[in-house]
């Protein structure tokens, strides 16, 4: 009973991902379509000439975070004061 017990505190301990390095968080306001591979707004020049390679799922924003080799992590808010708020909010409050 004691091992059932331990097994079931300690295994979900040894799931949980390791923190991802952030150097840097790179906050842009808006973006026309498509984050890559249409008409550039602000976050697609950063995206694509930096390059932020990696997606990061992000429900709580607008768009998906971006992150590259580096540890230069992106952040497209939306527009909008309410936007803003939410999304660097929700960014903050990430484990």
């Amino acid at each position: 009973m004691k091992f059932l017990v331990l097994s079931l505190l300690v295994l979900p301990l040894l799931t949980v991902a390791e923190p991802i390095p952030i150097k840097v968080v790179v906050v842009s306001m808006f973006e026309y379509g498509e984050v890559t591979g249409d008409r550039p707004g602000e976050f697609q020049f950063w995206v694509e000439r930096l390059p932020m390679e990696k997606r990061l799922p992000f429900p709580a924003g607008e768009f998906d975070l971006r992150l590259s080799e580096h540890g230069v992590l992106g952040i497209c808010t939306g527009g909008g004061i309410a936007n803003a708020t939410a999304s660097v909010m929700a960014l903050g409050l990430d484990d």
